[in-house]
């Protein structure tokens, strides 16, 4: 019958294909794909940097700048794409931090957050639960530290701006992990986005 949908698959059981037909999942299992996809995606980021670190000729500093430098090369395209399709008012720092949140690597549940909106140029985030800390994928303090502080806030930022699009979003980090073993009931790491002037 034409115009008949045939049933959401909820695996991909069955002979190989020719292609993946991503229309015929069922929202459960894309969730589950792209929770998976999510998991992967941390590992392969904090594995460049470490991996990176302890090969000979390249050590820290240079992997997390050729990270940064690939994220602040393919990230913004795409997200002001991402804006468009969600229909997110980028005018504002909120919208752009949206926009951000709407990345397929943000892994809310390992990441929980506080955002706290102060005007239409400003917000500020928290996090009181960081998982490449809990999780051991850091090698030390002093790693985790340069991490928060260098490439974060620049991955942050491409997330934020866009080809061609002003005011830029300048993220700036007003707290960062002081230790392994985090205090409970204050947040690691805080976070300011802010419109630059």
């Amino acid at each position: 019958m034409a115009g008949k949908k045939s049933k959401e698959r909820n695996d991909y059981s069955g002979p190989i294909e020719n292609k993946v037909d991503y229309d015929q999942f069922s929202k459960e299992f894309l969730l589950k794909l792209t929770r998976l996809w999510q998991d992967h995606w941390e590992a392969m980021i904090n594995g460049i940097v470490r991996i990176g670190s302890q090969m000979e000729g390249i050590g820290p500093e240079k992997a997390m700048e050729l990270l940064a430098r690939t994220l602040e090369t393919v990230t913004p395209p795409v997200m002001a794409k991402v804006a468009e399709l969600a229909k997110i008012d980028i005018n504002t720092v909120e919208g752009r931090c949206k926009v951000g949140m709407l990345g397929v690597d943000n892994i809310a549940e390992k990441y929980p957050a506080h955002w706290e909106v102060i005007s239409d140029k400003e917000v500020i985030l928290k996090y009181y639960h960081c998982n490449v800390l809990a999780s051991g994928l850091v090698g030390d303090l002093e790693q985790l530290r340069m991490a928060c502080m260098y490439v974060e806030p620049r991955y942050a930022m491409a997330y934020q701006n866009y080809p061609g699009v002003l005011p830029k979003v300048k993220v700036t980090m007003l707290k960062v992990p002081d230790s392994l073993t985090p205090k409970p009931g204050e947040p690691l790491c805080v976070w300011r986005f802010a419109f630059e002037e």
